[in-house]
């Protein structure tokens, strides 16, 4: 099936296109979406809600605990100071 292997193309490049300028949880949110609605989920109201959370806390683990940094847009600089 073409359609959902182009859902999950399409979240890679906006991902890679949007990891700079708006941060990991944002770009990392929309993959998640568009990964979800490649299977079946297509409510982007509710997919990226929870894909950019999922992100926020995978965020706040390598900031946070393992002192690595991702790319930090503004909702990681508003949560936790970049």
């Amino acid at each position: 099936q073409p359609v959902p292997v182009m859902f999950i193309i399409g979240g890679l490049a906006l991902q890679l296109l949007l990891l700079k300028p708006l941060g990991f949880s944002i770009a990392s949110g929309l993959l998640f979406a568009c990964t979800a609605a490649a299977f079946g989920k297509r409510n982007f109201a509710i997919s990226l809600p929870v894909g950019v959370g999922f992100a926020l806390v995978v965020y706040g683990v390598f900031d946070q605990l393992l002192k690595l940094n991702l790319p930090a847009g503004f909702l990681e600089t508003l949560i936790f100071g970049g």
